[in-house]
């Protein structure tokens, strides 16, 4: 198995109140930085999924992918986008690793749980849960979908990310939802400054 991470990092920031949540300030670093960091550790290829003008991420030194659909279509857009990308440019690569931008505390094996849990299950893709449920932004996905991607997404209009998944055999990778714990609000960000203890558990 051949990776290549994804940075989801297309959404609207609705909630921040004005503030472009990418990058906002967590322990004095961008919240991209938190996550781009792990994702670095574990893939030697790093894409960034966004629409918005590739010089504001131009110090990390990845490519930067608009989607290829027009408009906000949502993390799928993003996902099919570095699919058709890794496909095109590294087409060694088997499957993405991917994650949104406001998961400061995404454990740093990710990718080994995912691919371990993946392996174990002898499912399709792998999605991170935690008790709330399924968080399927955080997932390994096999490249060899993207054409059903493209079709259920460009073709039916299938936005969502549980609705698509739910054709696939799935394993799910239970995490602690202190990894999970994610940006969407001010208040959310002053939260996470509190940064979780962690209990020394798998999870």
């Amino acid at each position: 198995m051949r990776l290549a991470a994804v940075l989801l990092a297309g959404g609207r920031s609705a909630r921040m109140g004005g503030q472009d949540k990418t990058f906002a300030l967590l322990h004095g670093k961008p919240l991209l930085e938190h996550v781009l960091a792990i994702l670095e550790r574990q893939a030697d290829t790093v894409l960034i999924s966004s629409n918005r003008p590739a010089h504001l991420f131009a110090q990390y030194g990845h490519t930067v992918l608009a989607d290829c659909m027009l408009g906000h279509q949502g993390p799928l857009a993003g996902l099919l986008t570095a699919m058709m990308w890794s496909q095109r440019y590294h087409p060694r690569v088997t499957h993405l690793l991917s994650a949104p931008c406001d998961v400061p505390y995404l454990p740093p094996d990710i990718a080994n749980r995912l691919k371990a849990d993946l392996i174990a299950c002898g499912a399709t893709i792998a999605v991170a849960r935690d008790d709330g449920g399924l968080h399927p932004t955080i997932g390994l996905w096999p490249v060899s979908l993207v054409s059903n991607l493209a079709n259920d997404l460009i073709g039916r209009g299938m936005h969502g990310m549980q609705a698509w998944i739910r054709q696939f055999a799935i394993a799910q990778t239970d995490l602690n939802s202190h990894h999970l714990q994610n940006i969407n609000t001010p208040e959310d960000l002053s939260t996470a400054h509190v940064e979780p203890r962690f209990q020394g558990d798998r999870l």
